[in-house]
């Protein structure tokens, strides 16, 4: 048994698990520190109006990316030689710019005409924030790259500079300048972090070779885009509907604090999702491997995902009762019925990264598309009887529905994928 245990610890080691964990623990300590800080220097409605904006930038930021951070995830996993690999980065990031473009200017359109927000303050401040987006985009594509040829530790050594840049930054300019130091912070912090990439990329990355763009790249990056707009439809929709039906802006920015306490977990949900979708494409023609690898990896994020809730539970109340004060009681059930939620879609988010080392977007997208329309009906419905209690009630409705479909379809479709006649070899 223990050395079994032993073994499992070394596997993880070799492949980045722990350097990348321990990294973005830290990584998440200081952006969780750092909005604890903030907050405390921004009235509650100006913290709901902050993730709003933010909200709204990632829709135009998805439309920016398109799919194809997804792509090169995919195929430059793949075992190809890495001057395709690095070519296959380069046409995707310079088909982005054309994209990037396009959401900008669409973002402009309906900020100016008031059309995505009833709010005219939102809307002046999101066109502002709009500068993040090609930042973004780069990195983005950056950070799938380095995941994708198995530079973990130089993802993660990146990612940490990246980080302690941006939150001295913001917590230096929204502590002189509230809300309007936050926007700006935000915005140099993104213009900054772009350097550190750079240095961690090998030179080849830069030179220009002749490429293939097969068919398959074509639809992965085009149903990725579906499946990533569905899914952000999903999961942002809670603030959309708090945005416009919610008349209490307090409200709005108690809801915002419960999803800071969330986004730790989600790091840890990230750490697991960043070292095993690459293996999965690699090792998509083993079927042994790959059923047992997924059963096995769903099973340990599970249980991963309850053990990281019960601890952001009790350290929120802990916060909220010493730190914030009792007028922020309404965050905990928020964050109560929001980890439910957590906990459905860590556990369902496995096999969607599955699916993707499989090249097999679309029944992601059918999935998070039916789960969406069932989160949008309920988050509509219940707003009106139960607030922002019925809007997190919605999340959870939403989640579930997507496990039912994974069961019914996702872990389907992965078997049909996988080769019938190959065992491979672990």
């Amino acid at each position: 048994m223990l050395s079994k245990l032993k073994q499992i610890y070394i596997n993880l080691t070799e492949k980045g698990f722990f350097h990348l964990l321990s990294v973005n623990l830290m990584l998440q300590f200081l952006s969780f520190g750092s909005s604890l800080f903030v907050s405390k220097y921004l009235s509650p409605v100006e913290l709901g109006e902050i993730k709003i904006i933010q909200s709204y930038s990632n829709f135009f930021l998805l439309i920016a990316s398109y799919g194809y951070a997804t792509a090169i995830l995919k195929f430059c996993s793949e075992s190809i030689e890495n001057e395709q690999k690095y070519g296959l980065f380069r046409h995707s990031l310079f088909q982005s710019i054309k994209t990037t473009g396009i959401s900008i200017a669409i973002l402009f359109i309906v900020a100016y005409w008031n059309i995505i927000s009833p709010s005219p303050h939102i809307n002046f401040w999101l066109a502002v924030y709009a500068a993040i987006i090609p930042f973004a985009v780069f990195t983005n594509q950056a950070v799938v790259l380095l995941q994708a040829i198995k530079k973990i530790k130089e993802m993660a050594k990146a990612q940490a500079i990246v980080k302690v840049q941006s939150v001295l930054c913001i917590i230096l300019l929204t502590y002189y300048w509230g809300f309007k130091g936050f926007i700006f912070a935000t915005i140099i912090a993104y213009i900054a972090g772009i350097l550190p990439f750079f240095v961690q990329f090998p030179r080849s990355v830069f030179k220009k070779v002749e490429i293939q763009i097969s068919p398959k790249y074509r639809n992965v990056v085009r149903y990725s885009f579906m499946a990533n707009l569905v899914s952000f439809v999903s999961q942002n929709i809670d603030i959309v509907v708090l945005d416009h039906f919610i008349k209490d802006r307090e409200l709005i920015g108690y809801y915002s604090l419960a999803t800071i306490f969330i986004l730790g977990g989600m790091q840890v949900t990230y750490t697991v999702q960043s070292i095993a979708t690459p293996y999965f494409s690699e090792k998509s023609n083993d079927r042994i491997w790959f059923l047992s690898k997924l059963k096995g990896t769903s099973r340990k994020a599970l249980i991963l995902s309850i053990i990281v809730s019960l601890f952001i539970i009790t350290s929120a109340y802990i916060l909220v009762i010493f730190y914030y004060g009792e007028q922020y009681m309404p965050t905990l059930l928020v964050l109560s019925i929001l980890l439910v939620r957590y906990v459905i879609w860590t556990y369902s988010s496995i096999t969607g990264i599955a699916l993707v080392g499989l090249g097999e977007m679309r029944f992601n997208f059918i999935m998070v598309g039916i789960s969406t329309v069932v989160g949008i009906i309920m988050s509509f419905t219940l707003v009106k009887m139960y607030g922002i209690i019925g809007v997190a009630t919605a999340q959870v409705l939403s989640a579930l529905t997507t496990l039912l479909l994974v069961r019914y379809i996702g872990v389907p479709a992965v078997k049909k994928a996988l080769p019938a006649d190959l065992s491979g070899s672990n």
